[in-house]
């Protein structure tokens, strides 16, 4: 399956378990094709959430950084201009139809790392270090395996939601809201590990669980609940 179409697949929501693996073999090992990803992402967000100025801003400044860049990213920015010119100050109307996988893309966008921003040079690296790095640098194979380490011998309640994060990125949606159900209430970043595990169970099509949580956030006072108000009007 040639890259591109992995690509879609993976923001429509229609790849096989086998095609999953590979996108998250990929996604690890291929610095060009991670790249490819989060340009994708970023051009998504950019068409639903924001004015056509912005998003030719996007364009124009992955063009600067990309004069060398693969043929398949320069395939994606082609793309995307070319739909610019044709839809003009609209919005992909196909990103604005309430099924699960797209309503999933349209909202997902990874957690940043706010714990523990990584430093290089350090001679000696932490579980926590050597997770966090892992996460940075987008190898979320590695970061889930290093936050569940992290949770088993230390307890730390952010790691469930790094771990969580991560197994979204690789396409285990089941996983990651086993993981996500896990979170403390009373913890610091509950809110984000609700959010995240409403968009796990909404890319599992588990709709009623994922308005309950929704809801949940909506009624409180997080910055999350005027993007969970919105949502709750879509599902």
């Amino acid at each position: 399956m040639q890259h591109e179409a992995l690509i879609t697949g993976y923001f429509e929501g229609t790849l096989t378990a086998e095609q999953q693996q590979a996108f998250a073999q990929l996604l690890a090992a291929d610095a060009d094709f991670a790249r490819e990803v989060e340009f994708q992402r970023e051009v998504r967000q950019a068409i639903v959430l924001t004015e056509r100025a912005q998003l030719k801003q996007l364009l124009r400044n992955h063009e600067q950084k990309n004069h060398n860049a693969t043929p398949r990213l320069r395939w994606w920015i082609g793309a995307a201009a070319a739909v610019l010119l044709v839809v003009g100050g609209g919005t992909w109307l196909w990103l604005r139809t309430s099924s699960a996988p797209a309503l999933y893309a349209e909202y997902y966008q990874a957690y940043p790392n706010t714990v523990m921003p990584t430093v290089r040079g350090e001679p000696t690296e932490t579980t926590t270090q050597a997770a966090f790095r892992a996460y940075d640098r987008a190898d979320y194979v590695r970061a889930e395996e290093l936050f569940e380490t992290l949770y088993r011998d230390t307890g730390e309640a952010y790691s469930l939601l790094y771990r969580g994060v991560s197994l979204l990125e690789l396409g285990r949606f089941a996983d990651a809201e086993s993981v996500l159900a896990q979170y403390p209430a009373n913890s610091p970043l509950y809110a984000y590990a609700c959010w995240y595990r409403a968009l796990a169970l909404l890319r599992l099509d588990d709709r009623a669980q994922a308005r309950g949580l929704l809801e949940e956030l909506a009624q409180g006072t997080t910055p999350l609940g005027q993007t969970a108000r919105e949502l709750l009007s879509r599902l």
